[in-house]
């Protein structure tokens, strides 16, 4: 993978983060809540792996955020 996909991988992850510290949730909790592997969101964050919608819609659904504004 490029390092210029990877990057734009992670900063797709951006909200999410933001929305962890505001709501203070860690990335563990929100795998629980979200039903998604702890290891997905993990390369998710790093920029490893892009995740399929259903999986998005599940974070976001889990923080109350809009999926859309990912996809």
């Amino acid at each position: 993978m490029s390092d210029t996909k990877r990057e734009l991988i992670k900063a797709s992850f951006q909200p999410i983060a933001k929305a962890l510290q505001e709501q203070e949730i860690t990335m563990y909790r929100l795998s629980k809540l979200a039903t998604v592997n702890y290891s997905t969101l993990l390369s998710w964050s790093n920029g490893d792996y892009k995740p399929k919608v259903d999986k998005i819609q599940s974070v976001c659904s889990a923080l109350g955020l809009n999926y859309k504004d990912f996809i």
